[in-house]
């Protein structure tokens, strides 16, 4: 069964331990993309449907741009969730999910970092949140 949360969950953790790795900076950084996208669209999901958070695919930008500021014309305390994260200025938004297929060493150190930064702070800032006002139930990241 599919959880947008636990997906979430997982990449983060898995990022956190690749980035410090020699040679796999890239791995974290794509890692770190699936951790804004389950991100966002376990927001989606709580303020729309999973059907609709599945749409968009694997497109972060369309998913951050389009979905999200869709959410915030519906349901304007989704801003008070997303705090105008974003993945703009980070490589998170660079040919995700197709980078998986790319040379190593694209991204420096500096790009991996904040990129995990980033993704870390989307996290918070959506699932944390959640769990925290009552929208999601603590037990959805078990087993993280």
């Amino acid at each position: 069964m599919e959880s947008f949360v636990q997906s979430a969950a997982r990449h983060l953790k898995a990022s956190e331990v690749l980035i410090g790795v020699e040679g796999l900076g890239d791995e974290a950084v794509y890692l770190a993309g699936y951790v804004a996208e389950c991100s966002y669209k376990a927001v989606m999901e709580l303020y729309s449907n999973k059907t609709t958070a599945r749409n968009y695919g694997h497109n972060i930008v369309s998913l951050e741009d389009e979905g999200m500021n869709q959410l915030r014309i519906l349901y304007p305390e989704v801003d008070k969730r997303l705090a105008f994260n974003s993945t703009e200025n980070t490589v998170l938004n660079h040919n995700h999910p197709q980078r998986r297929y790319f040379k190593s060493k694209l991204w420096t150190d500096e790009e991996c970092n904040l990129a995990y930064e980033k993704a870390l702070q989307i996290f918070e800032d959506t699932v944390v949140e959640m769990i925290l006002d009552g929208s999601l139930n603590r037990e959805e990241l078990e087993p993280f």
